[in-house]
This record gives C-alpha cells, sequence and structure tokens, in this order.
C-alpha cells in the first residue's frame, strides 16, 4: 500500500494521532501565565514578549521564503523584529517601523532569492507589532 492511499485510509476512519497533545497543553500551562502577566504588566515586559511571539513568526517566514536553513543574516532580520517590538515602549511607532524598515532596506541590499520576500515580511510583522502594542498602550 502506497502513503497516499494509507494517509486516505486514516484521513476516511477520522482518527488522528495524539500523541503531541502532553506538550501542547504543557506549552499551554506556562505561556498563558507568562502572557497574561506581561499584558498585567505592560511596558517592556509586554514588548518584549510581543517581539519574542513575531520574531518567532518571522523565524517560520525566513525558513519558508528561503526554502533554506537559519543563517546568521536571517538570525539578524530575526533580531530586529524582537528589537523594533522592545524599542516601541521607549520610542513608539516611529522607532518600530523605522528598524523594520531598516531591517527590509538591509535584506534588499544584501539581495539574493527572496530578498523582497523577506523584506515584506520584516515590514508587515513590524506593522502588526505596532498595531498590538498600541492597542495595549504604554501605561
Amino acid at each position: 500500500m502506497s502513503e497516499g492511499e494509507n494517509s486516505g485510509n486514516k484521513a476516511a476512519s477520522g482518527r488522528r494521532s495524539w500523541a503531541d497533545l502532553g506538550p501542547r497543553l504543557a506549552s499551554a500551562f506556562v505561556l498563558l501565565p507568562l502572557t497574561a502577566v506581561a499584558l498585567y504588566l505592560g511596558g517592556y515586559i509586554f514588548a518584549a514578549v510581543v517581539g519574542a511571539v513575531f520574531a518567532g513568526a518571522y523565524r517560520e517566514w525566513e525558513t519558508m521564503v528561503t526554502l533554506k536553513p537559519l543563517t546568521p543574516f536571517g538570525i539578524f532580520l530575526i533580531a530586529m523584529v524582537w528589537v523594533g517590538a522592545v524599542m516601541f515602549p521607549l520610542w513608539g511607532a516611529p522607532a518600530t517601523l523605522a528598524i523594520a524598515a531598516l531591517a527590509a532596506a538591509a535584506a534588499i541590499a544584501r539581495g539574493g532569492e527572496g530578498a523582497l520576500w523577506r523584506a515584506a515580511g520584516v515590514l508587515f510583522f513590524g506593522i502588526v507589532i505596532v498595531v498590538v502594542l498600541g492597542m495595549r498602550g504604554t501605561e
């Protein structure tokens, strides 16, 4: 039996693998209180948590766009996403968007396959970070 036929039988029977349920629940028990505390405290703590979340999301974007293992330049762009979020409480949206624009310019200047997608991703995540942090406020 081929792999396609096997997966078709699995889908037809409606069965799912629950092997990853334990780790997912454990991470939820850790991340939900962390997020609630960060949201309550606000300021740099919330910005750092938001930055970490979107840096992780950008890492996935980087992997999808380049179709290669993570490079030092990819790590630089990930770090820029986080730095942009952390700068929001200090200098507001202009600083976050300026950092995103600088990272996008660096991605374009570096060139290579996926340069425009990298730049678009950094800009998109910069805008989303401004919106999320702006909804919470800086108080």
